[in-house]
């Protein structure tokens, strides 16, 4: 007996946008499933558990229908626009993504996180043998990478960007710079970075002990 399996219907991204503006709750329901889906399969970030995981949907689900309503994502002529004016260059879901990955820093910063793993780089102006011990398992060290996440979460916003997509998600420049586009270049990135380490290194030196 043959089973045939019913693929959820597909609507343009303008046709989404354009439901959800008119508060239609059939595109409501549809674009909310399509967001869950692609988050589910594709978000996948370190050190937030469950539901962590939940409230950063939740909030991303809210921030995109907040940026429909106000019309910094819209429709005109069949085409959509940003609050530009120009026309989307990407994907529904893949917009939904990057302003999921903004709610996870945002959400990392009000929960601070230890990493469960090593860090796989240490940060510059750091070694094995200074103020925080990187590659031993203890108490002693837990507590000293408790503290090391503590000052990065609460470090200014632009500061904890830089780090915990450097040293935690282990991007590179480039991607750095797409994720966050107010940096023309690596060098503005690297010596953004250098500035964040040596706050960093000032604020962690005589709290570890």
């Amino acid at each position: 007996m043959s089973i045939f399996r019913i693929s959820p219907k597909r609507y343009t991204d303008a046709e989404y946008v354009e439901g959800v503006y008119r508060n239609d709750p059939t595109m409501g329901h549809e674009l909310y499933n399509l967001c869950k889906r692609y988050y589910d399969k594709n978000f996948h970030k370190p050190n937030i558990g469950s539901e962590g995981g939940k409230d950063i949907l939740q909030s991303s689900l809210l921030a995109l229908w907040d940026n429909i309503r106000s019309k910094k994502l819209y429709v005109e002529d069949g085409l959509l626009k940003g609050k530009d004016g120009n026309p989307f260059t990407c994907s529904i879901t893949t917009y939904f993504i990057s302003i999921a990955h903004n709610q996870y820093l945002e959400w990392i910063r009000k929960n601070p996180i230890v990493p469960p793993i090593k860090l796989e780089k240490i940060p510059e102006g750091f070694s094995e043998g200074d103020d925080i011990e990187f590659f031993v398992d203890d108490d002693e060290t837990l507590r000293k990478r408790k503290i090391l996440s503590y000052r990065i979460n609460h470090m200014t916003k632009q500061c904890s960007k830089i780090l915990t997509l450097f040293y935690y998600e282990e991007k590179d420049y480039d991607e750095i710079m797409v994720l966050l586009p107010t940096f023309q270049s690596k060098d503005a990135i690297k010596t953004a970075k250098y500035k964040c380490l040596k706050r960093l290194r000032e604020s962690v030196i005589g709290t570890c002990y």
